[in-house]
């Protein structure tokens, strides 16, 4: 995620800076020094979810804030506003476990049968043997 950063890092703050100019004049009331403040800190918002590409939802957390927060006049309001991803997110992640656990009792219910299978396989091609007591 650091390379697609790296690389795109003028297009992320042209980004932001558009965000900004279109609510300068009501959100902002043409104060100029706000706006660079606030860019300055989505920035800082953006660079905090980089290092936290492991943890999925921290990482996605801090996008929404830095590329909502020019719009909504400043960090805090950004800060509450991706509580709307916490239920979809926290859903995905129980979802997933229970998916995991399906997928795990079925592969070892699966391998049961199939060395079920290998048993009567077994005792159809040497009966002989499986009658003598040899295994």
């Amino acid at each position: 995620m650091g390379v697609v950063f790296g690389l795109n890092e003028d297009l992320i703050k042209s980004r932001l800076a558009a965000s900004a100019d279109a609510v300068d004049a009501t959100v902002y009331h043409g104060d100029s020094v706000a706006v660079e403040a606030l860019l300055s800190k989505s920035w800082t918002y953006m660079q905090r979810a980089h290092p936290r590409t492991g943890a999925f939802g921290c990482a996605v957390f801090w996008l929404w804030a830095g590329f909502r927060a020019p719009a909504l006049d400043g960090t805090d309001a950004a800060n509450q506003s991706p509580a709307c991803l916490a239920i979809p997110l926290s859903g995905a992640v129980v979802t997933a476990t229970l998916a995991a656990a399906v997928l795990v009792v079925l592969t070892l219910l699966r391998k049961r049968d199939t060395q079920r299978t290998g048993d009567r396989a077994w005792r159809e091609e040497y009966p002989k043997l499986y009658t003598r007591g040899c295994r």
